[in-house]
C-alpha cells in the first residue's frame, strides 16, 4: 500500500514500523479481552485507516487542522467502540 505512494525507502520503512506497532497493540488488546477476535493485521489496518485518511485530507488541504481534531476524535471513538468484543 505504501510503496506506490511513497517512493522514499525511509517513508516505506516508517509506515511498516507503524503498521507493526498497530498490530502489536491489537494483539495486546485481544489477549486482555478488550479487542474483538480476528486477524490482528486486518483489524489493525481497518482501525488505522480512518486516521490515515484524515491525515491525507489535512495534507491535501481538504480538511483544516482545526477541524481535524474533532473529526479524529469522532473517528477514534467509533473505531474503539467497534473493536469491543
Amino acid at each position: 500500500m505504501y510503496a506506490r505512494k511513497y517512493h522514499d525507502p525511509e517513508m516505506v520503512e516508517a509506515a511498516q514500523r507503524l503498521s507493526r506497532r498497530v498490530i502489536s497493540v491489537i494483539e495486546l488488546g485481544q489477549a486482555s479481552g478488550e479487542v474483538m477476535a480476528g486477524d490482528p493485521a486486518q483489524i489493525g489496518t481497518a482501525a488505522f485507516t480512518p486516521a490515515y485518511g484524515i491525515a491525507t485530507l489535512v495534507g491535501s488541504k481538504i480538511l483544516s487542522v482545526e477541524a481535524m481534531h474533532g473529526v479524529l476524535d469522532t473517528a477514534l471513538r467509533i473505531v474503539v467502540d467497534g473493536l469491543k468484543p
